[in-house]
């Protein structure tokens, strides 16, 4: 414990130096500013700071902290993974991307959820009309503290949905501009936007003060260009983050004497990148994905409390009836089973054996709810010494995340994907992966993935290295791969055919991606002939997956075609972790 407390204290000595010399900085920025007679206005990044009346648009108050930010990330920004953020020094988060359209209808259906622990909050749409995202923010609003407008994802779905970075082009520069300004006069909460690099850096800073003009708050800048679906050069998150372009971007816009929040996003794994990066680049705030998945306690250190400081954090208490626990589980994965059957119009005899027991599920479900009894989300307090402690515990937080996720709903695969990020290095030491991989509930990563690392660290000799496992994990990978590396084929050989027949090289790839409606699915569902079925899907939609529509496609992620839900329901998410 000795060791742990000259710990804090050299981070603490550490962190005032560090705030000195930031000082030092704000001195001289100020002493220029006031030799030049710059009307720049103050933004003090860990406090509330009201924005004022732009030209053509109202600029909305900004009244909650905003430095340390969780990026939006589809299939990984869910509610769980927010709240286990929050706990470890997280600011602000955004929501995963979510169809403007849908939420509109009903945000459940766009997969939000939150609770009064998950403030302050952003709501990140995609969209490509006016009145979308204003029909959205309306009915956001009451639920999240800003609205944000998806202008950087640079995902297949995003080209064939025309969103994202593809409404980056100079052609689109009025629709997005129409956007912003009528949603930032629509709602009384602020107006973010998300962007990537353009070509050149007068381009990028082009847009933003257009951005800013028509309404925008704050603009997060993932500080790479934009990565082509076709997946032909550097992806969307590899490479360095152009940090030097925000630093430029920043004092341009400083010099305008405007009020705009500029956020980076882009190198940050470890504090040291966290400070650098602000450092460097001067911006309001600083938005991390890749840094948070592999810990969840990247921002703790922005907390500077005394080691017996109490500090407030969001806890849950799960049922501890560990059996009655797993029968709710297989009860609920029938009832689920049970809603795809529904809309079949031919069943076999143990799809109708199941179908008939729908009721007598139901009330063994309420029965179990009622064994377990309810889970208790309260927000409790402990010394900041032992926050520390459990925040540089990979299992631990681990352990907190599942908690989370038992009581807010998330794909299993989704789980499974922070499990993996959080304790690589014990699932490969511990030859853990390829299980971890292969579980289906909370339960079981507790049980047989969590418990077992727990058991091998204590006792280090328990654990006997597998030959054969090994051999059978890497031709596991390789197989992977090979899977994955379909869909490029897919795209490859569509491009290629279009090149023999003198056609643009796009042109296969747009014929047949448009998604099907709900209706026709439910149509194709009840043809007789299965073949039949299949030839009306290639004529119509011969980019996307018949399986995934139908029943449920066998090969997941690593399916040549497109996965996406039907057109009058669409989310456009495409089958990743990260997007945007």
């Amino acid at each position: 414990m000795d060791s742990f407390l000259k710990e804090i204290k050299k981070k603490t000595k550490k962190r005032r130096r560090d705030e000195e010399e930031e000082d030092d900085i704000k001195k001289e920025k100020q002493q220029r500013n006031e030799e030049t007679g710059s009307s720049e206005t103050k933004i003090n990044a860990d406090h509330c700071h009201t924005m004022s009346k732009t030209s053509d648009s109202t600029v909305q108050m900004i009244h909650f902290d905003y430095r340390y930010i969780m990026a939006p990330m589809v299939g990984a920004s869910e509610l769980a993974f927010r709240l286990l953020c929050r706990n470890y020094g997280t600011q602000l988060c955004y929501t995963p991307m979510m169809s403007a359209q849908e939420f509109a209808m009903d945000p459940s259906s766009a997969g939000f959820q939150t609770t009064e622990q998950d403030r302050p909050l952003v709501c990140h749409f995609w969209a490509n009309k006016p009145a979308d995202l204003v029909a959205a923010a309306k009915r956001a609003a009451p639920l999240c503290d800003a609205i944000d407008l998806n202008l950087g994802c640079p995902q297949r779905t995003a080209y064939l949905g025309h969103f994202g970075s593809y409404l980056l082009d100079p052609e689109d520069r009025k629709l997005i501009c129409d956007i912003i300004r009528a949603t930032a006069k629509a709602v009384d909460i602020p107006v973010f936007c998300k962007i990537r690099l353009l070509d050149t850096e007068e381009k990028t800073l082009e847009l933003i003060r257009q951005l800013r003009d028509s309404g925008a708050t704050l603009v997060a800048i993932h500080a790479r260009y934009r990565a082509s679906w076709e997946r032909k050069g550097p992806g969307a998150r590899d490479g360095p983050a152009h940090l030097d372009q925000i630093t430029r971007i920043r004092e341009q816009l400083r010099k305008d004497g405007k009020p705009l929040l500029l956020v980076t996003n882009g190198n940050t794994i470890t504090w040291d990148d966290v400070e650098e990066n602000l450092k460097r680049t001067g911006a309001d705030g600083l938005m991390s994905a890749e840094g948070l998945l592999d810990d969840p306690a990247l921002f703790l250190s922005r907390l500077k409390a005394k080691p017996d400081e109490q500090v407030a954090v969001t806890s849950i208490t799960v049922p501890s009836d560990v059996k009655a626990l797993d029968k709710r589980r297989k009860t609920l994965k029938k009832l689920r089973k049970i809603e795809t059957l529904e809309s079949k119009s031919v069943l076999d005899v143990k799809e109708k054996e199941l179908l008939a027991s729908k009721d007598h599920l139901i009330k063994k479900l309420a029965k179990l709810d009622a064994i377990l009894g309810p889970h208790s989300v309260q927000t409790s307090t402990l010394p900041f010494c032992e926050l520390l402690e459990k925040g540089s515990n990979k299992l631990t937080l681990a352990r907190e995340y599942l908690d989370f996720a038992s009581v807010y709903p998330v794909q299993i695969r989704s789980v499974i994907f922070h499990v993996r990020r959080m304790l690589k290095e014990p699932l490969d030491r511990y030859q853990l992966m390829e299980d971890c991989l292969q579980c289906t509930s909370i339960e079981e990563i507790r049980t047989k993935i969590l418990d077992c690392i727990e058991r091998y660290q204590s006792s280090p000799t328990s654990f006997v290295f597998d030959q054969q496992k090994a051999q059978a994990e890497k031709e596991a990978l390789v197989f992977r791969k090979e899977q994955e590396g379909k869909r490029k084929d897919y795209e490859a050989r569509m491009m290629r055919k279009a090149k023999r027949e003198g056609r643009d090289r796009l042109y296969y790839l747009q014929i047949g991606a448009e998604p099907p409606t709900r209706r026709e699915v439910a149509e194709l569902r009840k043809m007789a002939d299965p073949n039949e079925a299949m030839q009306l899907w290639k004529e119509k939609h011969s980019q996307h997956c018949f399986l995934h529509h139908i029943s449920e496609c066998p090969r997941g992620r690593t399916c040549a075609f497109l996965h996406m839900e039907c057109a009058d329901g669409n989310n456009f998410q495409e089958q990743d972790e990260l997007a945007g």
